[in-house]
């Protein structure tokens, strides 16, 4: 068994919102649909009709209407809502405790205790604020860590390396 790593925080409404939107940032579908609207809307420039009308335009301002309001839902109220009704819950308020080694990793508050193994968590995603651990079964779920949470540059180091030795390089 090598160095134990310990980290303590309280997570943050913004450190939920922080999480939702790198985990979003990260699905295909996140960018499949904006990609789409613009797509159409291009399309139907290039074969726009010589004679506009308002029946002709219509569709256009209806797509061009559509790409930032999904824009809007997407990146700012999905993770809003999702942050404020997690928010809610004390036992996401309170400060956890985290305790990492190469065997396992062992998260704690005053609600819940759990251990974990390496293998639950099928990649880890480094963003400029924390890192989200993917679960392996369920991919829509994950575990996350502000990198304010670390001590030092040493113990984020140290984490890093544990992550690469045990799941494999970050994204």
């Amino acid at each position: 068994m090598g160095q134990e790593i310990n980290i303590r925080f309280t997570p943050s409404q913004g450190d939920y919102q922080k999480a939702i939107r790198a985990y979003l940032k990260r699905k295909p579908i996140t960018w499949i649909a904006p990609a789409f609207f613009l797509g159409s809307i291009v399309l139907y420039l290039i074969y726009l009709p010589k004679n506009i009308t308002p029946q002709t335009c219509s569709p256009v301002v209806m797509v061009i209407m559509l790409v930032p309001i999904l824009l809007v839902y997407q990146w700012v109220w999905v993770p809003l809502r999702l942050g404020h009704k997690v928010w809610q819950h004390d036992r996401f308020r309170s400060e956890t405790v985290w305790r990492i080694s190469d065997d396992k990793i062992w998260v704690k508050n005053q609600y819940v205790e759990s251990k974990f193994d390496w293998g639950m968590f099928c990649k880890v995603i480094e963003t400029r604020d924390l890192y989200l651990l993917i679960y392996t079964v369920n991919k829509k779920t994950f575990q996350f860590i502000p990198r304010r949470a670390f001590e030092s540059e040493e113990q984020e180091s140290s984490f890093r390396h544990l992550v690469q030795r045990n799941v494999g390089k970050m994204s």
